[in-house]
This record gives structure tokens, C-alpha cells and sequence, in this order.
């Protein structure tokens, strides 16, 4: 009898650790350096993975704590929406809460595999869903880079954003960019400038770093949803065991990547010992 009484305090226990780590976030610091900066300091807030998640009313919450953290622009790593075929949802609290955003900074929207989605099954959504969405994100100054970079000339920085096509999601087995694929979307990168990469999908880090991206700033891969100690996240998205890239820092040759566990999730909400993230990144001269 003892036993089954200990079974279900477990159970009551690692189900209330469950919920707590699928509700709530912490802030996360991450910091750079690099000569080419032309301020001392540049403070920015990086979220991607958003999937329509509220924290608060009309993300209040989220709000709140992205002010206080004082950033000089905010950068969305992709899929602020959720656009799963055929089972459409709202947008419209998560527009509102980007141009409370945009109103009190430079924000930078990269390309998602959700807003890809839209643009690249559209017999799938309302008509003209990504068209409205784009138009809706020019109106209030959060337009998605979309292959494409914004110079920010008195910081030092550009910052790219490239749009990876579905076959580079593709699941179980990565399919390698083939050589010079960021080059001919992107061009050459700006070597007087700190260089900064929108790039939703981690996987090919190799080839962003090869490209010669300073840093890289990633989603998609939720944490990895389930992590474990010392073997990290346990699936991704494209349903690889263990992925090498699940959320954090990870260094390649000269690059580093900024890989957020999301802020948010979608279809399975599930999070154990796995954190969202709001993430302040934080660049000195030197």
C-alpha cells in the first residue's frame, strides 16, 4: 500500500513539474564581442517560436518584461504564427502584440517554416492569407526579411534573413544546402559590418557559419520538447532522436549560434525540464 501511495505522489509531482515547464519562460543572456561595432554596447531581444502563445492577456506579461529589459531592437526568429493545414488559427493578438513592439523599437522578422508555409501552400489558408499577413507586418514596421538584410549603419551591423524551402526541413534525414545556396540568396556577406543571420532551422549551422555569418540566431527545434540530463533534447520537429542542435550556444570555426528553445509551442504543448525562452543578447566593442 505504501508503495502505490509513493507511485502516486510521484506522479501528482512530475505532473505539476510538467505544467510549470510548459507555462511559464526565464530569461536568457547571452554575450559578444566584436571590433567592428561602432557603439561601446548594443542590447537586443531574440524570440522565435511565438505559435500565437499568449503570457498574460494579449501578452501583458511578455510585454512587460521585454521593456524592462531596455533592448535597443528585437529580432523574431520565425514562427510567431501557427499554420497548421487546415486547422487555421487567429493571428490577431499576435499582430497587436508585435505593433505594441514595433512601436517602441526596430524589430527584425525572420522567415519561419510556419510563415513559409502560408506563402507556399496558400489552396490551404483563406485566400490571400500571406499576402495579408505581410501587408499587415510592412503597416506597423515589422516587415519579414525575407532573403534579403537590413543595414543598421550606426551600430555596425547587418542583419540577414534567409527563407530555407520545405525539402530543407525535411524529416528524419538532412538534406545538406548545396554549396554557395546562402551566397546566391543573400550575396556576398559585409565584412565591415558585425553580421547577424535570421535562420529559423539550425541544422545546417555548418553552412551559415561557412557563409561567414558572425552570429546565427535560430528556432524551430522547441528545446528539443522533452530534454534529459546529459543527453539534452529529445526530438525535433523533423522527429530526430537527440538532435545536435536542441536550444543554446554552439560555435563553428568563427561563428556562433544562438539556438532559443521558443517562446512558445504548438499541436503537442508539452515541455519537460525544457524552459521557454526570452533571450537578451548583448554586444560590446572590443
Amino acid at each position: 500500500m505504501i508503495y502505490i501511495f509513493l507511485i502516486i505522489i510521484l506522479i501528482v509531482l512530475l505532473s505539476l513539474y510538467v505544467y510549470k515547464e510548459s507555462t511559464g519562460y526565464h530569461i536568457v543572456n547571452y554575450s559578444f564581442s566584436d571590433k567592428r561595432l561602432k557603439r561601446d554596447k548594443v542590447k537586443f531581444v531574440f524570440l522565435s517560436d511565438l505559435h500565437n502563445r499568449q503570457y498574460g492577456d494579449k501578452n501583458e506579461t511578455l510585454f512587460n518584461d521585454i521593456v524592462r529589459l531596455e533592448p535597443d531592437f528585437i529580432v523574431f526568429g520565425g514562427d510567431m504564427i501557427t499554420s497548421c493545414m487546415e486547422k487555421w488559427s487567429d493571428y490577431s493578438d499576435t499582430l497587436a502584440f508585435i505593433k505594441r513592439l514595433a512601436d517602441l523599437y526596430p524589430v527584425y522578422y525572420g522567415m519561419g517554416n510556419h510563415e513559409e508555409r502560408l506563402k507556399r501552400r496558400p489552396e490551404k489558408f483563406p485566400e490571400g492569407e500571406y499576402e495579408r499577413l505581410t501587408e499587415s507586418l510592412k503597416k506597423i514596421n515589422a516587415p519579414i526579411i525575407d532573403n534579403d538584410k537590413i543595414i543598421l549603419n550606426e551600430l555596425g551591423i547587418t542583419i540577414y534573413g534567409i527563407n530555407i524551402e520545405h525539402r530543407f526541413y525535411q524529416k528524419v534525414i538532412t538534406k545538406t544546402l548545396p554549396i554557395g545556396y546562402i551566397k546566391d540568396k543573400l550575396g556576398d556577406i559585409n565584412k565591415d559590418t558585425y553580421n547577424i543571420l535570421i535562420a529559423h532551422n539550425p541544422e545546417h549551422f555548418k553552412t551559415y557559419s561557412d557563409w561567414g555569418a558572425d552570429l546565427v540566431l535560430s528556432g524551430h527545434v522547441h528545446g528539443g520538447i522533452i530534454r534529459l540530463p546529459l543527453l539534452g533534447g529529445v526530438i525535433s520537429p523533423a522527429l530526430k532522436l537527440f538532435p545536435k542542435y536542441d536550444g543554446g550556444l554552439f560555435t563553428q570555426n568563427a561563428s556562433n549560434m544562438v539556438l532559443s528553445r521558443g517562446i512558445g509551442s504548438h499541436t503537442v504543448p508539452i515541455r519537460v525540464n525544457n524552459k521557454a525562452e526570452l533571450i537578451l543578447i548583448e554586444l560590446n566593442k572590443g
